[in-house]
């Protein structure tokens, strides 16, 4: 698995001839979170002429959908994917809302609009990189968790500890990173880390 850049929430607005333009960004990873964030754009802005969108999701960016909901082929989805594409965006949904003013705009008026709505929305918002990490889960006695806690947070980040009768913590480490190794050493083969999952997770701001 590889990294990605990711867009962040937000929300950016832009007038040209009395026309009122919206763009929404979200960060989504299938089609299902992105019609749900266009269903709730749609609900929240209703009255509106138009509703265009692109989207990149999926392992490696494999699925990407745009609309031009309504206006000239080509004026709108497709300049907002070209902004997604030339920020090297995975995982992110940027919606454009227009509101018509009475003024037409033509099509290159239109395609510069819904491009600069779009490209607005990235630099108010930011992006952030996300990294794959390996997700291992560490179950000990409190003592010996205690004696090796300070070694964990040195390799790993510790997302989650839950205590009971014993410890459970949730440590996520670079991907690939022999952590198992390592809890068996600074444990003296006291404790096992057992691998869960391999996930994304923010690491900077992009």
């Amino acid at each position: 698995m590889t990294g990605y850049k990711r867009i962040k929430e937000g929300v950016f607005s832009l007038e040209i001839k009395r026309s009122q333009f919206i763009a929404y960004s979200y960060a989504v990873e299938t089609e299902a979170e992105a019609a749900d964030k266009l269903s709730g754009i749609r609900s929240r802005h209703y009255d509106a002429r138009h509703v265009c969108f692109a989207y990149i999701c999926g392992d490696n960016g494999v699925t990407v959908r745009f609309s031009d909901d309504g206006e000239p082929a080509g004026t709108a989805g497709r300049p907002i994917l070209d902004v997604l594409k030339k920020n090297r965006l995975q995982n992110s949904l940027i919606a454009v809302v227009r509101y018509f003013g009475g003024i037409l705009l033509g099509a290159g008026g239109l395609t510069r609009a819904y491009s600069d709505s779009a490209a607005g929305v990235v630099k108010s918002s930011g992006c952030v990189f996300m990294c794959p990490k390996d997700v291992y889960l560490i179950q000990t006695d409190y003592s010996t968790y205690k004696k090796i806690a300070p070694a964990v947070k040195k390799r790993g980040d510790v997302i989650a500890v839950e205590y009971a009768n014993d410890v459970k913590a949730t440590v996520a480490c670079g991907e690939n990173t022999p952590f198992g190794e390592y809890i068996r050493d600074v444990s003296a083969g006291k404790v096992a880390a057992k691998r869960l999952r391999t996930e994304y997770f923010v690491t900077e701001e992009a």
